[in-house]
């Protein structure tokens, strides 16, 4: 499974800290109860009250018990959206024929850490919250030397795909293919070309430009129904700027390049799981070359 970057900071903001195991479970038991780890009986005698794992952002593990004295220090990967592996490096002494595999990997379930162990299951409770370094926001990033000579992203840009809906089927479209339904639906009267230019065309004709001064401006296309008086109207009013036979939407966003890649500031404000999500998109093309402007998808002209 690909993890993104959010997966990736849920996850290590997860599992960083101390966690005890709280209780376990046996198998071979009637009704697989979690059995509190100070009342769990092993047939061997062994107890597992005393055994912590403190997982470090830099991928350490250090599993202790405290009955016997045995440190064992690791280290720990996310491989799952709620899945992590780690090396069990001897801490335990598994039961024969136990994979070892299954025993070095750690699933989530309802807030706690499952620890396989042969014929038991261990769930760690997470006791002590570990330290995380939080990363700078990219808007609170200063561009270096390098970053600030960066201007390959400068020029104006033409969308290739926008939101659209076509039959019963709302994604990402491209123009050909918004229009062609269109026309379907103008020769069923179903719309105009009045409609078709307000849903579709004023859309899709957009202009986005990245200026060499770190701007992104948005010029929109000139209704095909006005007149040039209501346009020269407009301009003197101060209603609409013309530039290059466009409207200037009066949109403008802010790019930058940080640690040699680009971003543009959204202004969007989001939270995820309470937490405040940064405005700042990164600007990199697809395997199409197409370059992801929410909500379009734009090439350079």
């Amino acid at each position: 499974m690909e993890l993104d970057e959010q997966d990736l900071k849920w996850g290590l903001e997860l599992i960083v800290g101390k966690w005890k195991i709280d209780y376990l479970v046996d198998f071979w038991s009637d009704n697989l109860e979690h059995i509190p780890v100070a009342k769990y009986k092993s047939p061997d005698g062994k107890k597992y009250n005393g055994i912590t794992f403190e997982f470090f952002e830099d991928h350490r593990l250090v599993m202790k018990d405290s009955a016997t004295k045995k440190q064992v220090e690791s280290t720990w990967e996310q491989t799952g959206s709620t899945q992590y592996h780690y090396a069990l490096n001897g801490f335990f002494d598994l039961p024969e024929g136990t994979d070892a595999e299954n025993a070095e990997t750690l699933e989530v379930f309802d807030g706690y850490l499952a620890l396989p162990l042969g014929f038991i299951t261990a769930g760690l409770k997470k006791t002590a919250k570990g330290k995380i370094t939080k990363k700078p926001d990219i808007g609170d990033i200063e561009p270096s030397a390098d970053d600030l000579k960066m201007n390959a992203i400068v020029g104006k840009y033409k969308i290739v795909k926008a939101p659209a809906m076509i039959g019963d089927d709302f994604g990402m479209h491209t123009r050909e293919e918004a229009l062609a339904d269109a026309n379907k639906r103008k020769a069923a009267g179903e719309i105009d070309d009045n409609e078709i230019w307000e849903s579709i065309l004023s859309m899709f004709d957009n202009i986005i430009e990245f200026t060499a001064d770190h701007q992104v401006k948005i010029y929109a296309p000139m209704p095909p129904y006005a007149s040039k008086k209501e346009i020269d109207e407009a301009v003197a009013s101060g209603e609409i700027t013309i530039v290059d036979g466009m409207i200037d939407s009066g949109d403008s966003y802010e790019w930058k390049a940080v640690n040699g890649a680009y971003y543009y500031d959204s202004r969007e404000e989001e939270e995820v799981m309470g937490e405040k999500v940064s405005p700042w998109k990164k600007l990199e093309p697809d395997s199409d070359g197409l370059i992801t402007f929410e909500p379009f998808m734009i090439e350079k002209i």
